[in-house]
């Protein structure tokens, strides 16, 4: 269940990947702090997947996205194909 009003955040976008969080924390019904940070749950692990291939799309490069989620290249790459390719 998604709640009707997302918790409130102190995050300051000032870039496009900055705003593909804010955007996704938005579906997601979380925060953009929420995204950036550990938390494993469902909707972190989705909402930061779109994120991050939101992020892609705009054209920046694997380790540029990683670098502001603090996470290896890799999981932005698998997070993009996760996205791309929806399981059955």
């Amino acid at each position: 269940m998604v709640p009707l009003h997302p918790p409130a955040s102190r995050f300051e976008p000032d870039g496009p990947v900055e705003h593909a969080v804010v955007a996704a924390a938005e579906a997601f019904g979380t925060t953009p702090e929420v995204l950036l940070g550990a938390d494993r749950s469902r909707a972190a692990a989705d909402g930061r997947a779109v994120a991050m291939t939101a992020a892609r799309i705009q054209g920046h490069s694997l380790p540029s996205i990683a670098r502001h989620f603090d996470r290896d290249h890799t999981t932005v790459l698998q997070a993009t194909r996760r996205i791309a390719n929806p399981p059955h």
